[in-house]
């Protein structure tokens, strides 16, 4: 966890400190979104959430979902 203590909301800034290998940013529909830095516009590697909490935990999910992805995919080969 970052500076915030989980009690507290989040902000998008606070977000961005926690996964600085990630983009994050408000769209203009006023939910939030993520991905991995320099594959913006690839929906498949998006996160979002209705605010920044939601959002870190869809970048959560989504980080352990492809770790699991990839040590099934090291235990194949």
């Amino acid at each position: 966890m970052n500076e915030w203590n989980g009690s507290a909301e989040p902000t998008l800034a606070d977000i961005q400190a926690e996964f600085p290998g990630w983009e994050a940013w408000r769209g203009t529909s006023g939910l939030y979104f993520a991905c991995p830095a320099g594959r913006a516009g690839e929906p498949q590697v998006q996160a979002q959430g209705e605010d920044p909490r939601d959002l870190r935990d869809s970048i959560v999910r989504w980080l352990a979902l492809h770790e699991e992805e990839d040590r099934a995919r090291e235990a194949g080969s």
